[in-house]
């Protein structure tokens, strides 16, 4: 195994380490993080963690976020844990710890893998023995590439045609149509889109085609200097069905033991690689 750390700019509302860990072929990135539990969370913070995780994406599909955040995101209905699952939804991230990590309660410790990372084994141990917060242990299990998985959970045509007339009606340069006369002949489109989905996700493939993106730099904030190339941030637009793929296929990962993408039976484990 061979590890290389990640420069990093300066960073005013946490500390971070990020280090790149060569698995066989596979890089791994690790984004360690501890944000002060004695500073209020501003919008700086998620502004921050969105500029770092926009850059270390582009290192690798596989990318573990994990840390200290102090952010109470048990609390579904509080705008810093809505402001927080939302970045990791931009992302397609997962939290997969699902209990307390503090002696007084509330999820403050997280591991927060890309979607189709084979994270497992996740273990939180009593708080309150050596710190305040809870020793969490899990596992990365490497899967061996173009592994074949015969036994998935298909998605249905009513399940795609859901999510494409959920979508908002936006179209993409890279799109060959227009979303809205898409979706008024979704009818004719079904079937081979619902076909293709399923085929991807019983071989572990993934289309080269889906994953391109229109890059726009935009500004970080209103008031930051247009010269400097430093005040951009890239914004990835991806075509109409690719987002209708990503978001299929994160469905079925929710519904393979929790989201954590083991199947009860057998114990057997699931990844779709790239």
């Amino acid at each position: 195994m061979v590890h290389q750390m990640i420069a990093l700019p300066e960073l005013l509302t946490f500390e971070a380490i990020v280090v790149i860990l060569t698995v066989g072929k596979v890089n791994v990135v690790l984004f360690a993080i501890y944000r002060p539990g004695s500073q209020l969370v501003f919008k700086a913070f998620f502004q921050e963690l969105t500029s770092i995780l926009e850059n270390i994406m582009l290192l690798s599909d596989h990318v573990i976020l994990l840390g200290d955040l102090n952010v109470h995101i048990e609390k579904n209905d509080h705008v810093n844990a809505k402001i927080l699952s939302n970045v990791f939804d931009m992302f397609s991230m997962q939290d997969v710890i699902k209990e307390p990590t503090h002696m007084h309660g509330g999820t403050l410790d997280l591991v927060v893998p890309v979607i189709n990372m084979p994270v497992t084994r996740v273990r939180v141990y009593p708080s309150g023995v050596i710190s305040d917060h809870s020793l969490v242990v899990c596992q990365y299990c490497k899967v061996k590439e173009h592994q074949v998985f015969s036994n998935f959970l298909e998605c249905s045509s009513d399940d795609v045609k859901a999510v494409i007339l959920k979508a908002p009606p936006t179209t993409c340069m890279l799109d060959p149509i227009l979303t809205s006369l898409f979706k008024k002949h979704i009818e004719l489109f079904l079937p081979y889109l619902t076909d293709l989905i399923n085929m991807c996700l019983k071989t572990g493939s993934y289309p080269m085609i889906f994953k391109k993106a229109i890059v726009t730099p935009l500004l970080k904030q209103p008031s930051s200097d247009a010269n400097e190339l430093k005040s951009f941030r890239p914004m990835s637009n991806l075509s109409f069905i690719a987002k209708i793929v990503e978001k299929l296929y994160i469905n079925v990962y929710k519904s393979l033991d929790g989201g954590v993408g083991v199947k009860a039976s057998g114990r057997e484990r699931v990844q779709i690689e790239d």
